[in-house]
């Protein structure tokens, strides 16, 4: 299986789980039988789910990738994008909320813009190596 794939289910199971919560939470259940069930199946999504994770956090550490001339794990490049955009949140907060007087607005843009060509480098190259690497 590749890394993508197990992405993929994790991602579901990270859907499914807080909407069978929150169905057991608003609607209840008809019957201790019914609840006993849908308890069970939630502790085994959320069981699934660590496992994925703990799958998908051992791969990444022992992944490589190539950024720019450096070969780093994928850990560390998730690590590196997601910087990348708290950083381009920061400049969007400032070209949406501040008033042009107090910055150039071009020159937010520009910089903002470095920053998303950093990030989508970065972006593509994690998920070239999700969909080249093998779990195992």
């Amino acid at each position: 299986m590749l890394v993508g794939d197990l992405i993929i289910r994790r991602d579901s199971l990270k859907t499914k789980i807080p909407e069978l919560q929150r169905r057991l939470e608003q609607k209840g259940c008809v019957d201790k039988e019914e609840y006993d069930n849908t308890v069970s199946e939630l502790f085994n999504l959320i069981s699934e789910l660590q496992s994925f994770s703990i799958i998908l956090n051992r791969s990444n550490n022992k992944s490589m990738l190539r950024l720019g001339n450096k070969d780093i794990t994928v850990i560390d490049a998730i690590e590196i994008r997601e910087t990348l955009k708290r950083k381009i949140d920061v400049f969007s907060g400032l070209i949406n909320k501040t008033p042009e007087s107090k910055f150039s607005i071009l020159s937010l843009f520009k910089q903002r813009d470095n920053l998303l060509e950093e990030y989508f480098t970065v972006y593509k190259s994690i998920i070239l190596s999700d969909w080249s690497n093998e779990i195992g």
